[in-house]
């Protein structure tokens, strides 16, 4: 009896372990490789923080509580910044294209 429930353990385990190799080839992995990356999901964080800081600069400088000088300066670093972040972005999302592309392509073949 020990045997048998034993030997019956194993033949699950065997078969959890080997079940991904029985599926449709590509099947089981859509669900992880569609999900935006973290790293783009942090860069438009990034982007939406930055474009508010542009939006609260302008409303400081508008209410009198920047000078015309600190409202320049910081302005333009902002500017810069949001530039860098926006370039990130754009080569992020090409990126993931292609590798959405090479996996589709690797999933039919």
């Amino acid at each position: 009896m020990t045997t048998l429930v034993l030997l019956l353990i194993m033949i699950g385990f065997a078969a959890w372990v080997l079940a991904p190799h029985w599926k449709k080839k590509g099947a089981y992995h859509y669900i992880h490789f569609f999900e935006t990356p973290i790293v783009l999901q942090q860069l438009k964080e990034s982007k939406s923080l930055l474009l508010q800081s542009l939006r609260e600069l302008d409303l400081d400088y508008e209410t009198g509580k920047l000078s015309v000088e600190d409202y320049k300066e910081l302005t333009q670093k902002t500017r810069a910044q949001t530039a860098e972040v926006l370039l990130e972005i754009d080569q992020e999302e090409e990126k993931w294209k292609i590798f959405k592309q090479q996996w589709e392509k690797h999933v039919h073949e």
